[in-house]
């Protein structure tokens, strides 16, 4: 696709001013922005384009608001151009140094608030070579503009200035120089001449003189160089220039050019802003660069008195002026309304004749802003949460939605783990914060977020408070199981932490699959399915799986596994003694232990005539408890009296055992019984 002049003037122009946003919160309604109506730039009219010597003069009219121009040159008009250079306004002339051949040229204005207008195409041509012994007119090149109206011959020999060349560029054309400069007269005749002077048409002083000679150097028949005296007497008021005569004396032949030299304008520019943005009433924007306080003695040149960082045109109510604050040449700081909420390109002004101010501007675009609040936001979707929080995973990503976060320079949880992040622009608020979730950085619970909208110098940082709270999900931890027992197809409880986010969790007992019925994050109620025969417990949450294992204590002492499944009644199948000085220790083994409800010890030797057929009752329940200790479903451990075994020592021995009925904890049985059953055995 073939670009338009427009298009490409409009890509080499100063970065547009931009958008204006408003902000958007869940439940708050935008904030209402100022509707500016913009006045299209016009374009340049009178473009002209002639040959002068060395170059292209190209000139134009002024246009009202622009700050800049750009040129842009092509070899047909159905040709692409390029950019051959910028001029600052009120400049109006361009100087396109050492072309000479036919063209186009296409001239585009730019105003700060980024307008922009292009010229219609004016094409040029080249003059044709010169009549032998024809002489050039008298001409004066200032900066990039050079005119050279056609003459008649000069007589041969005779001295003539062709042109008058500013080695150093003014932009505009005038004045044609400062003092210091070094002009380059070109012309005829010159061999032989006897003194170079600079003459004014009146005198300032009495006192002062009328002609003031200068020193010529590199001098041929066809031209010569001199040096603007650095003390020349110039007008100390509006316009700040005067006309002075160039002579060139040869014996009685003179030739002479005329001049207007004034006072240089100091250099200003932004060199770099220690703050791109602050908080309206907690910091200053401070700017560093060059001559923002140098003046000469006219008013034309007076330091900078105003910035601007905004849309729209320079004074509206989007972009109104900053007061300036501790000048100096080099530095100047903005103090900043109370009320200010505004963003855009920064420049500094400065005063000078005719109304236009000066716009001083770096040499890159800079954006500033000065912002009422600190930055506020919400975890997306915490308001939604009945808890209050939001539950995430390792690895996964948040969003916090608000106000002015394009401004956060750190996210962190209340122990001061870090939060990675990144600022995520959107249309229609002040975009979105993406914070992620990750084990090395163990962000959770509340979130705090920083900014660099206060000045170091004046205070600390300015810290916001995230609305929501982060969790981050973990695998389950299961801490106990309600019965310690059960059977196939009985009702069971777990309790825990971290057990569930909501989606209802897995539960198998011994790899077979169990049947929720209720759970939440610290509970969850199953059924064991058919086939069960032993355990452990495991629960799957959205995160991970936990097993339930080891052991618990028993009320009042001793302890039992975590959880055993029962698939038939209670079998002792043998008795040992281990030691016993005023216990008796016995090591007891079988089958579903967990169920047995307690010990008969029947001995016709046993002396204790209140138990009927002389039996020694060993309940669950006895001692607290503490008469039963287990190592599994298959073995455990029964404490007697040292006196009960001295008594059934040597005497033939029954031990009968009881079973609960199922689900029942054994030490909370009432329905005891010693009758003879298939478990029992004897020692």
């Amino acid at each position: 696709m073939r670009t338009t002049p427009a298009m490409r003037l409009l890509c080499a122009a100063l970065v547009a001013a931009p958008p204006t946003f408003a902000v958007a919160q869940r439940g708050v309604a935008p904030k209402a922005v100022p509707k500016v109506e913009t006045v299209p730039l016009a374009a340049p009219q009178g473009v002209t384009v002639k040959a002068v010597t060395g170059g292209v003069q190209v000139a134009w009219q002024a246009v009202t608001g622009a700050t800049q121009y750009v040129i842009e040159r092509a070899s047909s008009a159905t040709t692409a151009g390029a950019v051959v250079g910028t001029v600052a306004a009120p400049a109006l002339t361009f100087f396109d140094r050492g072309f000479n051949a036919a063209a186009t040229y296409h001239v585009g204005a730019v105003a700060a608030d980024g307008r922009r207008s292009v010229s219609a195409a004016v094409a040029f041509q080249p003059p044709p070579p010169p009549v032998a012994g024809a002489t050039a007119a008298q001409t004066v090149t200032t900066g990039r503009a050079t005119a050279t109206p056609p003459v008649a011959p000069s007589p041969v020999g005779a001295m003539s200035i062709g042109s008058v060349t500013n080695t150093h560029p003014i932009l505009g054309g005038y004045p044609n120089a400062y003092p210091g400069d070094t002009l380059i007269v070109t012309g005829a005749g010159f061999l032989g001449v006897t003194s170079v002077s600079l003459r004014t048409t009146g005198q300032l002083n009495a006192s002062e003189p009328t002609a003031f000679p200068v020193a010529t150097f590199a001098g041929t028949t066809n031209g010569f160089r001199f040096v603007v005296p650095a003390t020349l007497p110039l007008y100390q008021a509006a316009p700040g220039t005067r006309p002075f005569t160039l002579v060139v004396s040869r014996m009685m032949d003179t030739a002479r050019s005329s001049l207007a030299i004034g006072y240089r304008p100091p250099v200003r520019k932004i060199t770099s802003v220690k703050m791109t943005a602050v908080l309206s009433n907690k910091g200053r924007i401070r700017i560093n660069g060059i001559g923002f306080a140098d003046k000469i003695t006219f008013p034309q040149y007076a330091g900078i008195d105003n910035a601007y960082f905004g849309t729209g045109q320079m004074g509206s109510m989007t972009n109104q002026s900053v007061p300036l604050g501790n000048l100096s040449d080099t530095y100047v700081e903005l103090w900043l309304p109370p009320t200010c909420d505004q963003e855009g390109i920064l420049m500094l002004t400065a005063p000078r004749t005719g109304g236009t101010p000066e716009i001083i501007l770096p040499d890159g675009v800079i954006r500033v802003a000065c912002v009422k609040d600190p930055p506020a936001g919400a975890i997306e979707g915490s308001t939604l949460s009945a808890d209050g929080h939001v539950d995430v995973k390792l690895g996964s990503t948040i969003s916090i939605r608000g106000t002015n976060l394009k401004y956060v320079t750190r996210v962190h949880d209340q122990a001061g783990n870090n939060c990675p992040f990144t600022f995520a622009p959107s249309v229609g608020n002040n975009g979105f914060l993406n914070v992620t979730i990750s084990a090395a950085s163990k962000c959770s619970g509340i979130l705090y977020m920083e900014n660099n909208l206060s000045d170091p110098d004046y205070q600390a940082p300015v810290t916001s408070t995230v609305t929501g709270m982060v969790f981050v999900e973990q695998p389950p931890r299961l801490d106990g199981a309600t019965p310690l027992w059960a059977e196939a197809g009985s009702t069971v409880t777990v309790n825990g932490v971290f057990l569930t986010y909501g989606q209802t969790p897995k539960v198998t007992v011994g790899g077979v699959p169990a049947i929720v019925t209720a759970s939440t994050d610290r509970s969850v109620t199953f059924k064991l399915g058919a086939g069960t025969m032993s355990g452990p417990i495991g629960l799957t949450n959205e995160v991970g799986t936990s097993t339930l294992t080891g052991t618990v204590a028993l009320p009042g002492g001793g302890t039992h596994p975590a959880f055993v499944v029962i698939s038939g009644p209670s079998v002792v199948t043998g008795v040992s003694l281990i030691a016993g000085t005023q216990f008796v220790e016995y090591k007891v083994t079988g089958q579903n232990l967990a169920r047995l409800g307690g010990i008969c010890v029947k001995s016709a030797n046993y002396p204790n005539a209140g138990y009927t057929g002389q039996m020694l009752v060993m309940k669950r329940t006895d001692f607290g408890g503490s008469s039963w200790s287990w190592a599994s479903n298959d073995e455990m451990t029964v404490y007697y009296s040292y006196a009960d075994y001295a008594a059934l020592k040597g005497s033939p021995v029954q031990l009968y055992v009881q079973n609960d009925g199922p689900g029942t904890p054994p030490w909370l049985s009432q329905n005891f019984s010693c009758a003879p059953n298939s478990g029992n055995v004897t020692w």
